[in-house]
């Protein structure tokens, strides 16, 4: 079989809404409030090399105003982000009684990101007038996703269920002057029986406000469930 061409990965979207609001009075100044609000939304999906995700998506945001004054007649927002990672896995065959098997998922993930405003003052629905562009925000985000799942065999019942996970995740903003490393969140469980499970959530600090990296514990959460049923 062929691969797909790469256009046919390609998806995009497009939606806009007009809103007239006019308000006759004999006795005042007539009012009217036009505006017109749409969005386009492009991304695909890729797979180079047959083992790395690669996502890129773009957005464009538009508010148009109708108004004869000097205010703002046009907001726009670009974002862009690309989203690149993989899955590697790693089996490993056991005989420890119903455990026939194990399977390691590691899934790192990255994503660049960027953010960009512009307003418009004056001018007629949006045309016109003097451009204001705001300050750009670039980011990094980072993640990385385990889970440990195992493989049972009892005569001819072959089950498999995720007995424990790790995510972790943490940010890096190029545009902060001080703190540009985001708190380092990790998410931790494991679920040993249908009955119960244990999951525990943690939230570093990495830098301090002056920008030192000092990481520190900001918060710590365990929760544990435990199921119970039968007949009286």
């Amino acid at each position: 079989t062929q691969n797909p061409a790469w256009y046919r990965a390609i998806r995009y979207d497009f939606n806009s809404n007009l809103t007239n609001n006019f308000t006759y009075n004999p006795d005042t100044t007539d009012t009217r409030d036009l505006t017109m609000q749409s969005a386009f939304n492009l991304n695909s999906q890729h797979k180079p090399m047959g083992w790395l995700d690669l996502t890129p998506r773009f957005s464009l945001n538009e508010l148009f105003k109708y108004s004869d004054t000097d205010s703002i007649t046009r907001r726009e927002t670009y974002t862009a982000s690309v989203n690149v990672g993989t899955s590697l896995y790693g089996i490993f065959q056991t005989n420890l009684g119903r455990i026939k098997g194990f399977r390691h998922r590691l899934q790192p993930r990255i994503s660049i990101n960027y953010n960009q405003n512009s307003s418009l003052i004056g001018g007629t629905f949006g045309f016109g007038g003097t451009r204001d562009w705001g300050d750009p925000r670039r980011s990094l985000n980072f993640s990385l996703n385990n889970s440990l799942e195992i493989k049972t065999e009892h005569e001819e019942d072959v089950r498999r269920f995720t007995f424990a996970t790790l995510n972790i995740s943490t940010g890096y903003d190029l545009d902060n002057t001080l703190q540009k490393w985001r708190d380092l969140n990790t998410t931790a469980s494991i679920k040993p029986d249908h009955r119960v499970d244990m999951r525990l959530t943690m939230r570093h600090e990495l830098q301090n406000v002056n920008g030192d990296f000092k990481p520190r514990l900001e918060s710590f959460t365990i929760t544990s469930n435990f199921r119970f049923n039968g007949r009286q």
